[in-house]
Protein backbone atom coordinates (compact mmCIF):
# COMPACT_ATOMS: atom_id res chain seq x y z
CA UNK A 1 0.00 0.00 0.00
CA UNK A 2 3.21 2.63 1.19
CA UNK A 3 4.80 1.34 -1.78
CA UNK A 4 1.78 2.05 -4.28
CA UNK A 5 1.00 5.34 -2.66
CA UNK A 6 4.39 6.37 -3.02
CA UNK A 7 4.11 5.40 -6.57
CA UNK A 8 1.05 7.18 -7.00
CA UNK A 9 2.40 10.68 -5.50
CA UNK A 10 5.22 10.69 -7.84
CA UNK A 11 3.18 10.41 -10.87
CA UNK A 12 0.91 12.84 -9.96
CA UNK A 13 3.88 15.62 -8.91
CA UNK A 14 5.53 15.00 -12.30
CA UNK A 15 2.21 14.66 -14.46
CA UNK A 16 0.87 17.96 -12.81
CA UNK A 17 4.40 20.14 -13.36
CA UNK A 18 4.61 19.51 -16.88
CA UNK A 19 2.64 22.55 -18.39
CA UNK A 20 4.89 24.51 -15.76
CA UNK A 21 8.25 24.27 -17.48
CA UNK A 22 8.60 27.18 -17.48
CA UNK A 23 8.86 27.53 -13.74
CA UNK A 24 11.32 26.07 -11.25
CA UNK A 25 9.97 24.54 -7.99
CA UNK A 26 11.88 23.22 -4.98
CA UNK A 27 11.11 21.50 -1.97
CA UNK A 28 12.68 22.28 1.50
CA UNK A 29 11.95 20.21 4.66
CA UNK A 30 11.53 23.55 7.12
CA UNK A 31 10.97 21.66 10.05
CA UNK A 32 14.09 19.27 10.25
CA UNK A 33 16.47 22.18 9.01
CA UNK A 34 15.51 24.16 11.65
CA UNK A 35 15.58 21.02 14.30
CA UNK A 36 19.50 20.63 13.37
CA UNK A 37 20.19 24.34 13.67
CA UNK A 38 22.77 24.59 15.61
CA UNK A 39 21.49 26.89 18.14
CA UNK A 40 18.80 24.50 19.20
CA UNK A 41 21.26 22.80 21.02
CA UNK A 42 20.57 25.73 23.44
CA UNK A 43 17.28 25.51 23.42
CA UNK A 44 15.07 24.60 26.85
CA UNK A 45 11.60 23.19 25.69
CA UNK A 46 10.76 23.50 29.32
CA UNK A 47 11.38 27.01 29.91
CA UNK A 48 11.08 28.29 26.01
CA UNK A 49 14.38 30.20 26.54
CA UNK A 50 17.84 29.64 24.98
CA UNK A 51 20.75 28.77 27.03
CA UNK A 52 23.67 30.35 26.69
CA UNK A 53 22.30 33.39 25.21
CA UNK A 54 20.60 37.44 26.28
CA UNK A 55 17.56 35.23 26.20
CA UNK A 56 18.35 32.48 28.39
CA UNK A 57 16.31 32.36 31.67
CA UNK A 58 17.93 32.95 35.05
CA UNK A 59 17.38 32.95 38.61
CA UNK A 60 17.30 36.20 40.31
CA UNK A 61 19.44 34.70 43.37
CA UNK A 62 22.40 33.96 40.66
CA UNK A 63 21.57 37.51 39.38
CA UNK A 64 22.33 39.29 42.89
CA UNK A 65 24.92 37.48 43.80
CA UNK A 66 26.91 37.53 40.70
CA UNK A 67 26.03 41.49 41.14
CA UNK A 68 27.67 41.28 44.45
CA UNK A 69 30.46 39.94 42.87
CA UNK A 70 31.32 42.09 39.98
CA UNK A 71 30.36 45.19 42.23
CA UNK A 72 33.26 44.21 44.56
CA UNK A 73 35.89 44.00 41.40
CA UNK A 74 34.26 47.81 40.90
CA UNK A 75 35.37 48.78 43.89
CA UNK A 76 38.89 47.21 43.73
CA UNK A 77 39.02 48.82 40.04
CA UNK A 78 38.13 52.06 41.50
CA UNK A 79 40.87 51.78 44.21
CA UNK A 80 43.47 50.58 41.95
CA UNK A 81 42.72 53.70 39.58
CA UNK A 82 42.91 56.08 42.88
CA UNK A 83 46.53 54.28 43.64
CA UNK A 84 48.18 55.18 40.23
CA UNK A 85 46.80 58.90 40.33
CA UNK A 86 48.78 59.41 43.65
CA UNK A 87 51.74 57.55 41.46
CA UNK A 88 51.36 59.65 38.71
CA UNK A 89 51.52 62.98 41.91
CA UNK A 90 53.58 61.91 43.63
CA UNK A 91 56.72 60.29 41.31
CA UNK A 92 58.49 60.57 38.62
CA UNK A 93 57.00 58.98 35.37
CA UNK A 94 59.67 56.71 33.73
CA UNK A 95 57.05 55.28 31.57
CA UNK A 96 54.26 57.60 30.52
CA UNK A 97 52.99 55.42 27.75
CA UNK A 98 52.76 52.82 30.06
CA UNK A 99 50.51 54.66 32.52
CA UNK A 100 48.03 55.89 30.44
CA UNK A 101 47.51 52.71 28.33
CA UNK A 102 46.94 50.97 32.00
CA UNK A 103 44.62 54.01 32.95
CA UNK A 104 42.37 53.45 29.85
CA UNK A 105 42.34 49.41 30.60
CA UNK A 106 41.11 49.53 34.13
CA UNK A 107 38.26 52.49 32.87
CA UNK A 108 37.38 50.03 30.26
CA UNK A 109 36.95 47.38 32.30
CA UNK A 110 35.04 48.89 35.11
CA UNK A 111 33.06 50.68 32.43
CA UNK A 112 32.29 46.96 31.21
CA UNK A 113 31.66 45.47 34.79
CA UNK A 114 29.03 48.56 35.25
CA UNK A 115 26.77 47.56 32.13
CA UNK A 116 27.17 43.84 33.18
CA UNK A 117 26.17 45.16 36.81
CA UNK A 118 22.82 47.36 34.85
CA UNK A 119 22.25 44.51 32.67
CA UNK A 120 21.42 41.97 35.78
CA UNK A 121 19.62 44.69 37.29
CA UNK A 122 17.33 44.68 34.61
CA UNK A 123 16.54 41.35 34.45
CA UNK A 124 16.60 40.81 38.61
CA UNK A 125 13.62 43.48 37.94
CA UNK A 126 11.62 41.39 35.35
CA UNK A 127 12.01 38.04 37.64
CA UNK A 128 14.85 37.01 35.70
CA UNK A 129 13.16 36.71 32.13
CA UNK A 130 14.71 38.90 29.37
CA UNK A 131 11.67 38.99 27.30
CA UNK A 132 11.14 38.62 23.55
CA UNK A 133 13.25 41.45 22.70
CA UNK A 134 16.25 39.36 23.33
CA UNK A 135 14.71 36.71 21.61
CA UNK A 136 14.26 38.23 17.98
CA UNK A 137 17.89 38.85 17.27
CA UNK A 138 18.47 35.37 17.53
CA UNK A 139 15.39 34.25 15.22
CA UNK A 140 16.67 36.91 12.84
CA UNK A 141 20.23 34.71 12.53
CA UNK A 142 18.61 31.24 12.29
CA UNK A 143 16.20 32.86 9.72
CA UNK A 144 19.11 33.75 7.32
CA UNK A 145 21.26 30.82 8.05
CA UNK A 146 17.77 28.48 7.08
CA UNK A 147 16.46 31.12 4.51
CA UNK A 148 19.51 32.36 2.72
CA UNK A 149 21.32 29.61 1.08
CA UNK A 150 17.60 28.46 -0.41
CA UNK A 151 16.70 31.84 -2.12
CA UNK A 152 16.98 31.63 -5.63
CA UNK A 153 15.16 34.74 -7.66
CA UNK A 154 14.20 31.95 -10.21
CA UNK A 155 13.28 29.45 -7.86
CA UNK A 156 9.74 28.87 -5.96
CA UNK A 157 11.00 26.16 -2.97
CA UNK A 158 7.52 24.51 -1.24
CA UNK A 159 8.09 23.04 2.34
CA UNK A 160 7.75 19.43 3.32
CA UNK A 161 4.54 18.98 5.14
CA UNK A 162 5.08 19.03 8.89
CA UNK A 163 4.54 16.23 11.05
CA UNK A 164 2.72 16.40 14.69
CA UNK A 165 0.40 14.04 16.98
CA UNK A 166 -2.78 14.65 15.96
CA UNK A 167 -6.14 12.65 15.81
CA UNK A 168 -6.91 10.59 12.81
CA UNK A 169 -8.43 12.29 9.96
CA UNK A 170 -11.92 11.66 8.53
CA UNK A 171 -10.73 10.96 5.05
CA UNK A 172 -13.67 9.58 2.97
CA UNK A 173 -13.99 12.14 -0.18
CA UNK A 174 -11.07 13.58 0.62
CA UNK A 175 -8.18 11.34 0.01
CA UNK A 176 -6.03 11.57 -3.08
CA UNK A 177 -8.46 8.38 -4.61
CA UNK A 178 -11.01 10.70 -5.42
CA UNK A 179 -8.90 13.70 -6.63
CA UNK A 180 -7.68 10.74 -9.31
CA UNK A 181 -10.55 10.06 -10.35
CA UNK A 182 -12.19 13.57 -9.97
CA UNK A 183 -9.85 16.49 -10.49
CA UNK A 184 -10.79 20.30 -9.57
CA UNK A 185 -10.34 22.04 -7.30
CA UNK A 186 -13.02 21.61 -4.28
CA UNK A 187 -12.13 18.02 -4.05
CA UNK A 188 -8.38 19.33 -4.22
CA UNK A 189 -8.58 21.74 -1.44
CA UNK A 190 -10.79 19.25 0.38
CA UNK A 191 -7.72 16.83 0.60
CA UNK A 192 -5.36 19.74 1.51
CA UNK A 193 -7.06 20.41 4.35
CA UNK A 194 -6.07 17.02 5.92
CA UNK A 195 -2.79 16.71 4.02
CA UNK A 196 -0.69 16.89 6.93
CA UNK A 197 -2.75 14.39 8.81
CA UNK A 198 -2.27 11.70 5.64
CA UNK A 199 1.45 12.52 5.99
CA UNK A 200 1.56 10.79 9.66
CA UNK A 201 0.03 7.61 8.39
CA UNK A 202 2.05 7.81 5.10
CA UNK A 203 5.50 8.99 6.42
CA UNK A 204 6.86 8.74 2.84
CA UNK A 205 3.95 10.79 1.75
CA UNK A 206 5.02 14.23 2.22
CA UNK A 207 6.23 15.24 -1.09
CA UNK A 208 4.68 18.55 -2.76
CA UNK A 209 1.52 17.89 -5.41
CA UNK A 210 1.66 20.88 -8.30
CA UNK A 211 -1.74 21.21 -9.35
CA UNK A 212 -2.62 23.63 -12.58
CA UNK A 213 -6.14 25.21 -12.96
CA UNK A 214 -7.45 25.35 -16.05
CA UNK A 215 -7.31 28.57 -16.37
CA UNK A 216 -3.42 28.85 -15.66
CA UNK A 217 -3.27 29.72 -11.95
CA UNK A 218 -0.80 27.23 -9.79
CA UNK A 219 -1.69 25.67 -6.83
Amino acid sequence: MISFVKKLLLFAFLASSLPLSGQTFGEADLERLIMNHPMMKNYDAKTGHFKNTPHELREVSDLKAENASLTAEVERIKAEEQNNSLDVISNEIEDEEAIWSGISSLSKKKQELENKIQKNTELIESGGDPGYTKLYPIVDNMCNDIFIPLYNKDRVILNKLPRYLSKKPELEGKDMHSFWFEPNEDVLCSYLQYASFIALIFPSADKTILFQKPSGDNK
